[in-house]
């Protein structure tokens, strides 16, 4: 009875690990996000600047400054849309698989691509940038 019962307990217990988790439905883990960004791109400095635009919207522009002329050279958005939290820019749509206070994972089954957010011990954001025949990572320093 007691090894029926330890059994039993068991398997309970890896039956509840198993269970997939719901994706993230609150992007409140993104608002680290917010602000002003400087990195480095093949000795190229760029910037990004993310902004609050509702409960649940987060915008990113993407930008360089080459002889004092600024240059957008993106847009992207984080938003929740049918229950999901999904990374969106003008060719890409990833959907937010997990996340946590200092770290978002978004991915695209379909095209094989993940990116991955996250605020490094020193308050870098480090985005791991992951596609089917290559990957790139940024850190990036709050301005």
């Amino acid at each position: 009875m007691k090894t029926t019962l330890q059994i039993t307990f068991v398997m309970a217990v890896l039956f509840i690990g198993c269970q997939s988790q719901a994706p993230p439905t609150d992007i409140k883990n993104l608002h680290w996000l917010l602000g002003n960004w400087k990195g480095e791109a093949s000795g190229q400095p760029f910037y990004e600047t993310w902004t609050k635009v509702s409960d649940t919207e987060l915008a990113n522009i993407n930008y360089g400054i080459t002889n004092g002329d600024t240059t957008i050279s993106g847009r992207s958005k984080i938003e929740l849309l049918d229950n999901k939290i999904y990374y969106k820019s003008e060719n890409r749509s990833l959907e937010l698989i997990s996340s946590n206070a200092k770290e978002s994972v978004f991915e695209n089954k379909l095209t094989n691509e993940k990116f991955k957010f996250s605020l490094n011990d020193q308050g870098q954001w480090v985005a791991l940038l992951v596609y089917p025949t290559s990957q790139v990572e940024y850190k990036l320093n709050r301005q």
